[in-house]
């Protein structure tokens, strides 16, 4: 575990569900450094007897997947990340992204003035796919005038391969100023330290700006005076909801569970300090959106399983 949001949301759900006398769980915490190799981490948890190993870090997914192949009376569950491997003893918690970026974009595409409204995003792997994707096409199918300029008005930058995935502040903050400058008055960005940048550059410029994964209003406090929402996933509601499974034994048959809208998983966060600037209007409709979601009348256009 690092101070990556996903680490400490899915640690604050193992010490809820350990809190619980009825759940009959302990916990125990491996931290891996960045940049440092993930292997040993799972080899003190493995050491240590632990009967289910979780981790929310895409840098010890795939040596959790390689111990659940080599441990089958080890339970392992990854949160959120790519899974490459099949295991009965391996569960993957995946989220609709795509279903909190539409939310998000339907927002933007609701509040903004200019009809322009940019995104960056950290390295683009499936979850930053759906998050972007569903983003874009929200706001599209809210605002007509971005849909039909969508090659100019509805901006994206997405973080090249390189040794600095989702930790390139100087590129997020880069490209959040570049896109105000072609007019955008709303940035939504997703993606680590670079997504978290390019909030804070668009707070400096007093533009608005939309976060992603966790809710920004709590994590980038120097973003709170842009922060319309955010589009979220929730990890610790999910963690927490499949370690009272696990509790009783009770493991999904499948080797996935997805987290979105029906059962709490994704969605939008509170508008917070900017509360009152957003319509009644605007409400309504975002309400009517979930709710098309929800029921399957509407698509995100995207949802990258896996």
């Amino acid at each position: 575990m690092d101070g990556d949001p996903a680490d400490q949301a899915a640690w604050a759900a193992i010490q809820d569900v350990t809190r619980d006398p009825a759940a009959c769980l302990q916990a125990t915490l491996a931290s891996v450094d960045p940049g440092a190799a993930a292997s040993p981490a799972i080899q003190q948890l493995r050491d240590g007897r632990v009967g289910l190993l979780i981790t929310a870090d895409l840098i010890l997914a795939e040596a959790a997947a390689s111990t659940a192949v080599a441990h089958p009376d080890l339970r392992v569950a990854i949160v959120d990340a790519p899974v490459t491997r099949v295991a009965p003893n391996l569960t993957a918690l995946q989220f609709r992204h795509d279903q909190a970026g539409f939310l998000a974009g339907a927002l933007a595409g609701l509040m903004t003035r200019t009809n322009q409204v940019g995104g960056v995003y950290g390295l683009e792997t499936a979850s930053i796919h759906d998050f972007r994707v569903g983003f874009e096409n929200g706001v599209r199918a809210v605002n007509p005038v971005i849909a039909q300029d969508a090659a100019h008005r509805l901006l994206a930058a997405v973080e090249p391969a390189g040794a600095r995935p989702f930790t390139d502040p100087d590129f997020g903050r880069r490209q959040a100023l570049a896109q105000l400058a072609r007019g955008a008055d709303i940035i939504f960005a997703a993606g680590g330290e670079t997504a978290r940048q390019a909030l804070v550059a668009a707070a400096g410029a007093g533009r608005w700006c939309i976060g992603a994964g966790e809710d920004a209003y709590r994590t980038v406090p120097l973003a709170d005076a842009c922060l319309l929402s955010s589009a979220l996933t929730d990890v610790r509601a999910a963690v927490s909801a499949f370690l009272r499974d696990a509790a009783r034994h009770r493991w999904p048959a499948s080797g996935s569970v997805t987290f979105g809208l029906e059962n709490g998983g994704a969605g939008l966060a509170p508008f917070h300090a900017l509360d009152g600037q957003v319509p009644a209007a605007v409400r309504t409709r975002l309400a009517s959106i979930r709710a098309q979601l929800l029921d399957g009348t509407l698509s995100t256009g995207a949802f990258a399983a896996g």
